[in-house]
């Protein structure tokens, strides 16, 4: 299906869920994952989605520079600020918990 419409972001997205509801692959949900938010840069909730594997699959860096930029996209938003602050802290990643809960 991804042959025949490459370039449909949602498709790329099913296929990240199935990979990891399927094969608990965060790496290679994260990739297909990551071609859907570049087909769709605006969409933030797959920017959202895209951190959280990458968080997972051990790509902190990544993960933080993505929920940052969620933060920044949504600066009011100070419930989803929270929710990715207990991310990055459940995954050890304290001072950019703080960071991103103190910015506004």
């Amino acid at each position: 299906a991804v042959r025949i419409r490459p370039k449909d972001p949602v498709l790329h997205e099913s296929v990240a869920a199935i990979v990891y509801q399927v094969r608990g692959d965060a790496t290679m949900a994260a990739a297909a994952m990551r071609r859907a938010f570049e087909l769709e840069p605006s969409n933030t909730i797959r920017l959202l989605q895209l951190a959280q594997l990458e968080l997972e699959s051990g790509d902190a860096e990544s993960a933080v520079a993505h929920f940052e930029e969620a933060v920044r996209r949504e600066p009011s938003n100070t419930h989803r600020r929270e929710e990715i602050s207990r991310l990055l802290e459940r995954a050890g990643k304290t001072e950019e918990a703080k960071r991103i809960r103190e910015s506004k």
